[in-house]
């Protein structure tokens, strides 16, 4: 009899937050569904105060993509922190945690490839790199190319919908607190030789394709990382480009330059539009009421 390798008794656990994700769960599921690889992988679906059929769709997707062990919650409100947590609770045994956008879909070798960089009794976060999604238009299109050509961006792990933990880079904190900015929080937890930029695989990361979208989304954003300023929950590591490595980096580069304007001028707009912009929180004070199947 053949024994099990080190990948074969691999658990990965995937918590995949999703509120109104009807147009794109199935999408990410079947991401998902597609990677290669022996590692066995669990995925937990949590449906927070969902108005659509997004908690049905990962139903039947969970029929489909029987590759993977899909376990759908619904909790009824919205709230991103208590869906998290609710996830984690089910991943516990997870010898990696991934918690994943349901908007992103990651190339085949994503899951594995992160696995591997995470193999260390070491605390470590990793994190795919960025692609642009083949349907992203006009602004989007523009805006994307322009984070992506940041290398304090592209270098390091940035907040964008999906990291990656080992058990001993997931014991760094208890639960999420109830903050917005949930990726930054975890991504600050670990210091610059602990973060790994993972090659080879990637997140194809959709934008809104009009300014208007760009300027919520990037207000949304700002809200979150400076509520987690003003918080007890800053963490104690911000990002490995320090402002003077920054500098050296716009001069060495025209395209550089070129793509730190056009995010300064995104931001800027979203400045002056805030107030006609909405934002849209996921984070409420309270305790999950949840179906599980």
């Amino acid at each position: 009899m053949t024994s099990a390798t080190p990948e074969m008794r691999t658990l990965v656990g995937i918590v995949v937050p999703s509120r109104n994700e009807a147009a794109v769960i199935e999408r990410c599921l079947a991401g998902l569904g597609a990677q290669v690889g022996v590692m066995r992988i669990r995925v937990i679906v949590c449906v927070n105060g969902t108005t659509d059929d997004t908690a049905t769709i990962a139903r039947e997707a969970a029929l489909t993509h029987q590759s993977l062990d899909i376990i759908v919650i619904e909790i009824n409100f919205p709230s991103k922190t208590s869906a998290l947590n609710a996830g984690d609770a089910l991943i516990n045994d997870a010898d990696v945690r991934i918690y994943l956008d349901a908007d992103l879909e990651l190339s085949p070798t994503t899951v594995a490839s992160l696995c591997t960089a995470l193999a260390s009794d070491e605390p470590l976060i990793a994190q795919p790199t960025r692609s642009i999604a083949d349907d992203t238009r006009s602004w989007g299109r523009i805006a994307a190319w322009a984070l992506i050509t940041l290398p304090w961006v592209a270098q390091d792990i940035a907040c964008g919908g999906i990291f990656a933990v080992n058990r001993a880079g997931r014991a760094r904190w208890a639960e999420f607190p109830l903050i917005a900015a949930d990726d930054a929080f975890a991504i600050g937890q670990f210091a610059a030789h602990e973060r790994r930029v993972v090659a080879g695989c990637s997140a194809t990361h959709p934008m809104p394709p009009s300014l208007r979208g760009l300027f919520a989304q990037q207000k949304r954003w700002g809200e979150a990382r400076a509520a987690l300023a003003r918080s007890e929950f800053n963490a104690p590591h911000g990002s490995a480009w320090r402002a003077s490595r920054r500098v050296k980096s716009l001069v060495s580069s025209p395209k550089i330059i070129v793509a730190a304007i056009i995010i300064r001028l995104i931001r800027l707009g979203a400045e002056w539009s805030s107030s006609t912009l909405k934002s849209d929180s996921w984070v409420v004070e309270r305790e999950p009421v949840r179906r599980t199947s």
